[in-house]
Parts: C-alpha cells; structure tokens; sequence
C-alpha cells in the first residue's frame, strides 16, 4: 500500500508540472492494479491520455471512471474531450447518423447541466453539419435546440493552409447561426429566420449570409420592396449568381420585369463557367418565366428543355409544373443539356452586352497572379477587371493589348463606394 501511496504522490507531482509522459506509467500502474478501482487514479490516468492525444484509450477509460461514480465532476470534461476527439471530430458524413447520434447523447448524458461545456457544444455543432449535408434541416434545428449561443466563442480561427494560403474559418457561434438559419429557412419558418439573422447580425454586421437569409425569407413572405431593398445591398458586395437569381426573382414577383430580366442575365453570365449547371436549374426557369413575358417564345422554350433536360440526366424528379411545360407546349427535349447550354450562353453574353455601354482600351496592368487588373479606357478612365470576365484564351491577356468590353456598375469596397468595372472583355483584332 505504501508503495502506491508513493506512485501516487510522484505521479501527482509529474502531472502538475504537465510531465505528461513520465506521469503517465504511473498513473496506468495505478489504475491497472489498484482494487477497488480508484476514480482519482482513473481520472490522472485520463488526463494524461488526452495531454498525449491518446483520445481512444482515454474515452475507454473515461467511461470505466463514469461507470464507477456518475457524480465524479472531474471526469465529465475529460470525457467529453476524448469522446469528441476519437468518436467525433473527423466522422465521416459517409457513416451511420445512428452512431454518431449514440456517441453525442453519451456526451450530452455526462455533461448534462454544463451547457458551456467545449466539447459538449462542438459535437453538437458537428451533428448539425452532418445533418446539414444531407439536408436533414427538421434535425437541424432540434439539435440547435441543445446549444446555448451565448456560451459560443465569437472569435474566427484563422491560419495558413499546407501550400500557404490563409484561410478564416467561422467562430463556433457564428458556425451555429449559419447553420441554423439556413435549416429554418429550408424548413420554412421564414419569421423564425428573419429574427435569429437580425441576431445574428447584430453581432456579425459584415456576414452577408445572414442578409441573403433574410433577405430570401422576406420574398417568401411576399415582402418584396423589402427583399429587393436588402439583396440590393447585398449586390454592391457580392454579385454571387445565386444572389443576382434571388434578386430576379424578388422584382419579377413584384412586377418589376425588365429590372428581374437584367438580374437574371447578369446571373446567368456570371455562371457560365461554373460546373454542374444541374444545380442552377431554377435559374434558367426563372429566366423562360421572363422570355415568355418578352413574347420570346423560341429563348423561353431553350430555357425550359435546359432545366427538363439538367433534371432528366441526373435522374432527379421532374416536377409537375415542369412536365406540364414540355408537353402543353410541346417543347423539343431531343437536345442535351450541354448542346442546349452552349447555344443559350451565346444568347446570354450577346443581351447582356447590348444592354451596357461599351468601350476600348489596352490591358494597363495585371496582379493577383494575373487574375485581375486594369483596362485604360479611350475615354481617359481605368476599369478594374477580373480575368474571368476575359471572353478570349486567358494566354493572350496580356498587357498593352488592345480590348473591347463592356462598363457594369459594380462596388469598390476598399473605398466604400460604387464604382464601374470591365466585363465580357475581347481582343481587338
């Protein structure tokens, strides 16, 4: 006995000077071979599994120390710490929910009453993406229920990624709003939403997520001055085609056709080169919507054997109000969506530069490893410019070369104010 009384001491000692490794041998003597087993041997024992980021075999033992007294506070933070670490934090969104669901009710059993508790908090923010990314958004918003914002950290983490490049990732409390809003806002509980962004954006100002958010629940609830008003002001900071689709849709529900048409073509241009054209099928039926209010009959008809075909060849389901389109109209689906997409990109670009004014110039200069630059327009102005709004092969931008391109009205958010900018830029031949 007096010998472990020893061990004991010396193990204390070591872990108290954070001597994790050495401490460690002691503390396992301790537990292994001490009987009854000693919850204050088993908790040292935890403790330094942890510190050494052996997270499996110290949530084994954490739950042999609960097993022995359910009431031992010490051991609930270790816990909940080797839990989230070994069961949690890298589960895979390919692997059961009913395994992941098991693993945090363990945690939230242990740690109950300690609603700011870490790693309480971060598995339950875990199983809220998790359920995010299968569009579980009803079980989103029950699990949001276990969490108390007020105990979340508002600080963003920020780092540097392995080929250098910085990177910010959301705090644990904006991380939850983000989640959550979206959840209520698929789940339809568009004044629920509107008021947990208006939250959110009192502590958040900049996230322009939680504007769009509410922004998309205002339409729902057919506030459409409201909703224009507030994607307007979304558009000076980010011109996204999803919040130029939004901001189509809010003016063509409010009558405001020919300002829904111009949103949707600059939407659709802006889209172009993204992949998966499938997952902006609302999109070009918002834009048919529009073309059969032109009595253009012929682009109308394009748009909707694009969106029939996009749904058809992913075998999604094709919604009634779409079927009915094809087949009242007796729309041709012979095309594919690639052939049908190439022919309505041309259209695009061709409106949206007869809507805008036009000008030449050269190529001033280029930064951001070329990805944008300056154009000195023959009007004694300079355009900024993004590279992806060069029309031709990116290797002929070059600079002095001679462009033409058209002026869109656009935000400089270093100055705070609005500004104008180069787009569908060519070479002049």
């Amino acid at each position: 006995m007096n010998n472990f009384l020893e061990i004991r001491k010396r193990a204390q000692e070591l872990r108290k000077g954070k001597k994790y490794s050495e401490a460690l041998p002691l503390y396992r003597e301790l537990w292994e071979k001490c009987e009854p087993k000693d919850k204050w041997h088993g908790w040292g024992y935890v403790n330094c599994l942890n510190q050494l980021k052996d997270y499996k075999t110290a949530y084994e033992v954490s739950k042999k120390v609960y097993e022995i007294d359910s009431s031992f506070e010490y051991i609930k933070g270790q816990f909940a710490w080797a839990s989230y670490m070994s069961n949690i934090k890298d589960y895979s969104d390919d692997n059961s929910l009913e395994v992941l669901e098991e693993y945090i009710s363990e945690i939230i059993t242990v740690t109950e009453g300690k609603e700011n508790e870490l790693f309480r908090t971060k598995s339950i923010l875990k199983i809220m993406d998790y359920l995010s990314n299968k569009n579980s958004w009803s079980k989103v918003i029950d699990w949001a229920k276990l969490i108390n914002p007020a105990y979340l950290d508002t600080k963003p983490f920020e780092g540097v990624s392995s080929d250098g490049k910085r990177f910010r990732k959301p705090s644990d409390k904006e991380s939850y709003f983000l989640k959550l809003s979206k959840a209520l806002e698929k789940e339809e509980k568009w004044q629920e939403c509107i008021d947990l962004c208006n939250n959110a954006l009192i502590i958040f100002p900049d996230e322009l997520w939680f504007s769009w958010h509410k922004a998309s629940c205002l339409r729902k609830l057919k506030k459409f001055k409201e909703a224009i008003s507030l994607l307007e002001e979304i558009k000076k900071l980010k011109q996204d085609w999803f919040i130029l689709k939004d901001l189509s849709a809010a003016y063509y529900e409010n009558k405001q056709f020919d300002a829904a048409f111009n949103n949707f073509i600059d939407a659709a241009v802006s889209q172009i080169k993204i992949p998966e054209p499938a997952n902006r099928w609302e999109l070009f039926y918002i834009g048919a919507r529009l073309l059969y209010k032109q009595n253009n009959i012929e682009m109308a008809d394009k748009h909707i054997a694009l969106t029939f075909k996009l749904r058809e060849e992913k075998g999604w389901k094709i919604p009634d109000f779409l079927q009915t389109d094809v087949y009242r109209r007796k729309i041709d689906i012979k095309k594919t969506s690639l052939e049908l997409f190439n022919e309505l990109k041309d259209f695009w670009i061709r409106e949206q530069q007869n809507s805008l004014p036009k000008q030449t110039g050269r190529i001033k200069n280029l930064f951001q490893n070329d990805k944008a630059g300056f154009i000195a327009g023959q009007d004694g102005k300079s355009y900024y410019f993004k590279a992806n709004s060069f029309l031709d092969n990116k290797s002929r931008l070059k600079v002095n070369c001679h462009v033409q391109f058209n002026i869109k009205k656009s935000f400089d958010k270093k100055k705070n104010r609005e500004s104008e900018e180069a787009i569908n830029i060519s070479i002049i031949q």
